[in-house]
């Protein structure tokens, strides 16, 4: 198991903060793995690859991989990878495609990327079938587009009657063979009501990454884990019961205890040593 940080935390989801002041930060704290958030600058939207080449440089000077990065959703008004308009999914769809190729100069594995169809009336039953139907076609275009960078797509679920859907997000991954997987975040899960352990139990073979952070099932708090009600004991035993082997990326970006971004990540990276390194290496240590 491979622990990392997403740059959401240094970011705290406002758009366009450069990336280069997160490396230090990130290397003094001890992490060598992080997810690049599509809150920073430069953009994955960025067409000067110029730009990327040396954001990748600038992380192996410091010693980080961007193992993965967080495309931008891709729900607005005139992109949506899930929409039943044809011309509004092409827009997104090939958007999405430079995003890939952006990833890739930045040396990531992974992109996470959201459910579509956000902009529809998903009450409708009919709508909502038609949806997940315009999302598998996108999502089958887009994984042979992966496969030719050898990136893995890894669809997160969200919230929502659709986002929130993870037995129908795992049913469609699967429509893609070994091109796509899942990446569970643990909040969101949490936030609809559903038992992550058991979604851990029930996943394994299609799990490859995880985000991590807490809140109190009232809103997407973001908050360090410990700090919300999740119950992390169970998750993180879940996790050692089925031999997880992927990503752990924590994605925390509040703090009920602090606001500033150096005191949040010493929460963090507290419970990272406190209870995540156990799991991640004791087997190992004991083999």
């Amino acid at each position: 198991m491979r622990i990392g940080i997403s740059s959401l935390i240094f970011t705290k989801m406002k758009n366009g903060v450069d990336i280069y002041t997160f490396f230090p930060e990130i290397k003094k704290a001890g992490f060598d793995c992080i997810e690049y958030s599509d809150t920073n600058s430069p953009s994955l939207d960025e067409i000067d690859q110029n730009k990327l080449n040396n954001v990748r440089k600038t992380a192996q000077d410091y010693g980080i991989e961007i193992i993965s990065v967080h495309i931008p959703p891709c729900q607005y008004l005139n992109e949506d990878i899930g929409a039943i308009d044809h011309n509004i999914r092409k827009n997104a769809v090939n958007n999405v495609k430079i995003n890939l190729t952006n990833a890739n100069i930045l040396g990531a594995e992974y992109v996470i990327l959201h459910p579509g169809g956000v902009g529809e009336n998903l009450e409708n039953t009919k709508i909502l079938t038609m949806v997940k139907e315009c999302f598998n076609d996108s999502l089958l275009e887009l994984a042979e587009a992966a496969r030719d960078l050898q990136i893995q797509i890894l669809i997160e679920n969200t919230m929502g009657i659709w986002g929130g859907d993870i037995e129908e997000i795992k049913r469609i991954i699967k429509t893609t063979g070994n091109n796509c997987g899942f990446c569970l975040d643990v909040g969101h899960c949490w936030l609809e009501d559903r038992d992550p352990v058991k979604i851990i139990s029930e996943s394994s073979a299609i799990l490859k990454y995880l985000h991590i952070h807490d809140n109190n099932t009232d809103k997407d708090a973001h908050l360090v884990p410990g700090e919300g009600t999740i119950p992390w004991a169970a998750v993180l035993k879940a996790l050692d019961d089925i031999n997880y082997s992927g990503i752990f990326m924590f994605e925390c970006v509040f703090s009920q205890r602090c606001s500033n971004f150096e005191a949040i990540l010493d929460h963090v990276n507290s419970f990272r040593k406190n209870h995540v390194e156990s799991i991640a290496f004791n087997k190992h240590q004991s083999a």
